[in-house]
């Protein structure tokens, strides 16, 4: 069964922790830095502007599951920074 998209998440204001909002259903998320480069954890970890995996601004998206996808948390290396997320799964 192929993957509908269930939600999609602009994200801004990145110079503070912020988490993602995921829509019920969502078994993957592809998420991308757009404008800033963004520190993620997945693991419960708080990211700093030099701890966490870096997503650099202009790549492409990378996947991650829905479950890291409820755990993630981001922050901006530098300011101004937006974050783009993509919700895929199953309809509920």
């Amino acid at each position: 069964m192929a993957l509908e998209t269930v939600g999609r998440e602009t994200v801004t204001g990145l110079s503070a922790i912020k988490t993602l909002t995921v829509p019920a259903g969502t078994s993957h998320a592809w998420v991308q830095a757009l404008t800033q480069n963004v520190r993620m954890t997945l693991e419960g970890t708080d990211p700093t502007s030099s701890l966490g995996i870096r997503l650099t601004a202009g790549d492409p998206p990378i996947e991650i599951t829905g479950e890291e996808a409820r755990n993630a948390e981001f922050i901006e290396e530098a300011a101004s920074a937006t974050l783009e997320v993509v919700y895929k799964g199953n309809s509920i």
